[in-house]
C-alpha cells in the first residue's frame, strides 16, 4: 500500500544493477545468452520464488568482461499425436 505523498515502492533491490526481467509460467523454460558464447536453458520450475524485498535470484555466473546479452522465455509446446 502506498499513502498519499509517498515516495513510491522498491521493485527490485540489487548491488549490480538487472538485466532483464520476464513474465513466465510454471512450465516455462528461460534462456541466458552471453557475449562470449554461453547459452543457459533453464526449466522456470527449478528456479526459487523469492520475496518482493530480497536481492533476486542468480541464473548465471559471468566471467569477468562478459556480458549477458540475450534472455528470453521459451514457452511450453504441447506435442501432437500422429
Amino acid at each position: 500500500m502506498q499513502s498519499r505523498g509517498g515516495s513510491g515502492v522498491i521493485a527490485i533491490k540489487t548491488e549490480s544493477g538487472v538485466a532483464g526481467a520476464l513474465s513466465v509460467r510454471e512450465n516455462d523454460e528461460v534462456m541466458l545468452l552471453t557475449h562470449s558464447g554461453q547459452a543457459i536453458r533453464s526449466p522456470v520450475k527449478d528456479i526459487r520464488t523469492t520475496g518482493r524485498v530480497a536481492q533476486g535470484v542468480r541464473l548465471i555466473r559471468l566471467e569477468p568482461g562478459d556480458k549477458l546479452v540475450g534472455l528470453c522465455r521459451i514457452i511450453e509446446v504441447e506435442e501432437e499425436e500422429a
